[in-house]
């Protein structure tokens, strides 16, 4: 349906973190997703990594804004095997819910309610630009 979007939520508080529309990428064997753009608060302190897979680069760790539950990490400095993941949101999947969710919710009621409406245009005789009104007094 083309009024739905997946929405990433902070699993701890349900705040909404980021959408499909910034997601980048997926990076299966380090459990994490990759966003273009979020909504978190960045920590101003910067760290060295003792992880095996990230040794001795430096990072941000990056909070839900709302709850300032951690999330995952902001790269400053990466080794050249991991140099993708410079300056993008890295967030831990074990973190987030990841929902579909409907950007009308009037019309997803309605729907629910009376079932899908569809509607037929004359499309010869339909004028987008004049108002129904204007063509009854026009006469067109």
């Amino acid at each position: 349906m083309e009024d739905q979007i997946e929405i990433t939520l902070c699993k701890n508080c349900r705040a909404i973190i980021s959408t499909q529309a910034h997601l980048l990428q997926e990076v299966e064997e380090r459990d994490v997703v990759i966003f273009a753009k979020c909504s978190v608060d960045v920590c101003k302190d910067i760290l060295v990594s003792n992880d095996p897979f990230d040794k001795y680069c430096t990072y941000q760790q990056l909070l839900c804004n709302s709850c300032h539950y951690p999330v995952g990490k902001i790269y400053r400095a990466l080794n050249d095997e991991l140099i993708y993941m410079l300056n993008k949101y890295i967030l831990n999947k074990n973190t987030l819910v990841f929902e579909e969710k409907c950007l009308n919710k009037k019309r997803e009621q309605e729907e629910l309610e009376f079932g899908k409406i569809e509607v037929e245009i004359d499309v010869k005789k339909y004028d987008p630009l004049m108002p129904d009104e204007l063509i009854k007094y026009y006469g067109k």
